[in-house]
């Protein structure tokens, strides 16, 4: 995936209550991030988002885990940018990256 590609990122902290008991993220947790950075870029995105007006149901989650991400990582982000574009749906995608 080439993160030139996507337009907006937002550093994430990732918090002790996180991790499993093998110190990695818990795989449910990396939807929690998409959550909480997705907010950030709606509003970036469209600066007059109303979220009481305009809000909008996730259809479909799906995410492919390709390394583990554990307490420490340095400089830990969450990339987001739009892939599709319908009339009345919209897809996004997402990568995490650390140092």
């Amino acid at each position: 995936m080439e993160l030139g590609k996507f337009n907006f990122s937002l550093p994430i902290q990732i918090r002790w209550s996180d991790l499993d008991p093998l110190g990695h993220v818990n795989n449910a947790v990396y939807v929690t991030y998409f959550e909480i950075v997705r907010g950030h870029f709606m509003l970036h995105a469209c600066p007059g988002w109303d979220w009481q007006k305009d809000m909008f149901l996730i259809g479909n989650v799906t995410v492919n885990f390709l390394k583990e991400l554990k307490l420490t990582p340095a400089a830990a982000t969450v990339h987001v940018r739009t892939s599709k574009l319908g009339n009345k749906s919209f897809v996004l995608d997402y990568a995490i990256t650390s140092q």
